[in-house]
């Protein structure tokens, strides 16, 4: 929200929520430098890169136009060689491409079959301490799915003996399968959701072997793909998955620890990373309908801290105020904006949310925001309002990107800024009713035959995928 890339068609840009789309350079020449790839259509997957202090992002360069409508992933090599996985919008057979480190970017290089030999879907691919490669990935056997896993220790260039190798096996039946490869030091994990009821892992030792036999980490009616992994220090495994709530387990090596409920609400797209060797957590939290917030918890004080609102630009306002110019009157509606209450979002003079020439709405933060949800009890008819800000000397009116609402409309998602960077740099707080905030003023220039009456006012935006970098 910080900076829009671009716009996407695809059903799921971000596929997966244990795909990798983000990642940073760790060292040589490039270090530093940041690469997003995302899908902008069901078939087309690009990039676009940036390099410290990321404000400002390359123009979208496109790799290939022959996805499948399915997930992809990403590894990147410690001196930024970037390694993409997709399945052929044709043939779904499973392909690898990559993409070679440069001064002005990545070069794109040749498409290489991972198996060619059937359907296939749901890649993941990483990359151990040693160069080599390996990817997991589901393919079609006659009506259910097996899991598999294929390795490469040429730079990706051939993957076991062909294309038409199977390589190993893992898992077999099942009729959904989606899984997340990790290597640590010494072995390689794979975990994964099977048929929309359970989480499980299984695991063998780089140097080869046999896999450990399968392991159900949960069961229950409400697991979906909603799920992430990742090899913590000293090797161990931890998993976070959504079952109507937000759960952790942790694998020591020798046992898994109790289920963790890091939150009791639905959750959606858990991402697991390390920061300073300590595992953080951001997913999106429900907030009501159609409202999700960006949320974090982490371990550094040796048990998962409560989650907290990462993003504090898309929140409850901190002020909502309502002026009527037949009563000249302000009125403080926040707690009304903020909850579910139907219609108890009016001003007491004219029980109108606004409704004559010169009423305004106020919407007021501490910070800056760039999006509003609103909710009516009534919608107005024949009216039209104004948007307009503070520029520390005058209101300065604009049209929002998403084009005006004339709170005409029941529900509406107002976008005023495409990003958080296109917000006004002169853009300064101003008090309204005694109250200092940033605020939206939306005023009434033409008379409402029918006047509105509101229900929620939030600025909790849309937000339906996240990708960490990772």
């Amino acid at each position: 929200m910080q900076t829009k890339l671009s716009e996407t068609t695809a059903i799921g840009g971000f596929g997966a929520p244990t795909g990798k789309k983000l990642l940073k350079v760790l060292s040589g020449k490039y270090a530093g430098r940041m690469i997003a790839v995302y899908k902008t259509s069901d078939n087309e997957i690009k990039y676009s890169f940036s390099s410290s202090p990321y404000d400002s992002w390359s123009t979208l360069t496109s790799i290939v136009t022959d996805s499948a409508n399915d997930a992809i992933d990403v590894a990147m090599s410690p001196t930024g060689d970037v390694y993409l996985i997709y399945c052929e919008i044709t043939t779904n057979y499973l392909v690898s491409v990559k993409l070679s480190i440069s001064d002005t970017g990545w070069t794109i290089g040749s498409k290489v079959f991972v198996y060619n030999a059937g359907v296939t879907n749901t890649p993941s691919v990483t990359i151990d301490s040693n160069g080599v490669f390996y990817v997991s990935f589901s393919r079609l056997n006659s009506s259910v799915f097996d899991l598999h896993v294929k390795t490469s220790d040429d730079d990706a260039v051939t993957w076991g003996t062909s294309p038409s190798d199977n390589g190993e096996i893992i898992a077999n039946g099942y009729s959904m399968v989606i899984p997340k490869i990790m290597a640590s030091d010494n072995n390689l994990f794979v975990v994964y959701v099977t048929d929309w009821n359970a989480v499980k892992q299984q695991s063998r030792l780089l140097s080869g072997g046999s896999w450990t036999t399968e392991y159900t980490i949960a069961s229950s009616t409400n697991i979906d793909e909603h799920f992430d992994a990742i090899v913590l220090s000293g090797g161990f495994v931890g998993v976070v998955y959504d079952d109507n709530q937000l759960n952790y387990r942790e694998y020591d090596g020798k046992n898994w620890s109790p289920i963790t409920v890091l939150d009791s609400s639905e959750s959606f797209f858990p991402q697991m990373t390390l920061v300073n060797n300590i595992p953080v957590i951001l997913y999106l939290s429900e907030f009501n309908t159609n409202q999700f917030q960006l949320k974090q918890a982490n371990r550094q004080t040796g048990t998962f801290s409560t989650p907290a609102t990462l993003e504090k630009r898309a929140a409850v306002f901190d002020s909502v105020m309502l002026y009527d110019i037949n009563s000249s009157t302000y009125e403080e509606k926040t707690t009304e904006a903020a909850n579910s209450i139907s219609a108890d979002l009016f001003h007491s003079a004219s029980s109108q949310l606004c409704s004559s020439v010169a009423d305004k709405l106020y919407c007021g933060s501490d910070v800056k925001f760039r999006f509003l949800h609103m909710l009516l009890s009534t919608a107005g008819v024949g009216g039209s309002v104004t948007y307009s800000y503070y520029d520390g000397s005058n209101w300065k009116s604009f049209v929002p990107s998403s084009g005006v609402y004339n709170l005409d409309a029941s529900a509406q998602d107002v976008l005023l800024w495409d990003d958080f960077d296109s917000s006004p740099q002169d853009w300064q707080k101003n008090i309204i009713n005694g109250v200092s905030r940033y605020w939206i003023k939306i005023e009434v220039n033409s008379a409402f035959t029918l006047a509105p009456i509101g229900t929620q006012l939030r600025s909790i935006t849309l937000i339906q995928s996240v990708s960490v970098r990772r």
